[in-house]
């Protein structure tokens, strides 16, 4: 049994020298506008610890089609945000409990004040609502 452990620690030490020269190369060739190869293709080279693919555009998956249990409204509200940025989604989903609770306060309220302040927050939160598309 010490054996096949010798043996087995000498195939992966066997296996990260072979590859560690090799890896430390680092070298692609391009091959055509979205494709790059080990094997050179085209005289141009690129290194790529130093080259960053610029990140692809989010695309809309699992839109297509409304989710379990899902209404029709909130599969527009869905497909509708799809291309925000992250941070602007998050801060639509925020807004969409804020409002109706500013609402419901300012149905609630007895004091001139607080309807005021409540009145302030649901338009702030409107506005800010219509700047983002959400």
């Amino acid at each position: 049994m010490g054996a096949k452990w010798i043996v087995a620690g000498a195939c992966v030490m066997g296996a990260l020298g072979a590859g560690g020269p090799a890896a430390a190369d680092n070298e692609a060739y391009k091959c055509g506008p979205n494709s790059y190869s080990q094997h050179p293709c085209s005289q141009r080279k690129v290194n790529t610890e130093e080259y960053q693919a610029p990140a692809g555009k989010k695309t809309p998956t699992g839109i297509a089609r409304r989710l379990p249990g899902e209404t029709e409204e909130e599969f527009t509200v869905r497909r509708r945000r799809v291309n925000l940025p992250e941070s602007d989604q998050d801060e639509c989903k925020r807004l969409d409990t804020k409002i109706p609770f500013e609402q419901e306060r300012l149905k609630r309220t007895v004091r001139p004040d607080e309807a005021t302040e409540a009145r302030a927050s649901i338009d702030a939160a409107q506005k800010r609502f219509s700047q983002l598309k959400c």
